[in-house]
């Protein structure tokens, strides 16, 4: 028997169920009725169930299949618009002028942004100017919070007056004068330091 055609009587079915089970190594069912047909109904019953398992894996890759190309879909029209906004021009926040000198700036929107952040950036160029970074042991600072008194007596002791130290800020110890001046001041005479035993750590 070929086993290409339809299975339409017993002796082909006898013939199909030794050859999967030639094929497959499977151990024959037990006919528990005596029922000579009873071994054919259960591997018909198995074939169906592994005839529907298979179709179920189908529709199952199809659906996978169709999300991915959802998902791909999602993903190459992110890359246009990424790729299209890195095209776009960048617009120029230009003003007029005009309206600083008639007194107008209040009303054009780019000159106050662009005036604000050129004050603020100029304010901590200036207070950079003005900055004295001194590293100084945690062993040296005998008072709780004593950065700022700490900073005026070296300042005191290196022939600065303590009263130009604005504030200190203790990341290292940013000592703040109040002009650029007293920075080169400070700088030019730490050499001092090495003659103050009490200095001989900071930096």
């Amino acid at each position: 028997m070929e086993l290409t055609g339809p299975v339409s009587n017993s002796e082909d079915w006898t013939l199909l169920i030794e050859t999967l089970f030639s094929k497959f190594g499977t151990t024959k069912p037990v006919c528990r009725t005596g029922n000579p047909y009873a071994r054919e109904v259960d591997v018909v019953s198995v074939i169906r169930s592994l005839d529907g398992a298979y179709r179920k894996c189908l529709a199952e890759k199809d659906e996978c299949i169709s999300a991915l190309k959802v998902e791909i879909s999602e993903l190459r029209s992110r890359v246009d618009v990424k790729e299209r906004r890195q095209k776009e021009p960048i617009p120029s926040t230009s003003f007029n002028c005009s309206k600083i000198v008639s007194g107008n700036t209040h009303k054009d929107e780019n000159a106050v942004t662009m005036i604000t952040t050129i004050t603020t950036e100029m304010k901590k160029k200036e207070e950079r100017a003005n900055n004295v970074f001194l590293a100084i042991p945690e062993a040296k600072l005998t008072e709780p919070n004593g950065e700022a008194d700490f900073a005026k007596k070296l300042a005191t002791d290196m022939g600065i007056s303590g009263t130009k130290i604005k504030n200190t800020d203790p990341v290292l110890l940013v000592v703040e004068l109040d002009t650029k001046e007293a920075k080169m001041e400070m700088v030019r005479k730490s050499r001092s330091l090495r003659q103050i035993a009490e200095y001989n750590d900071v930096y």
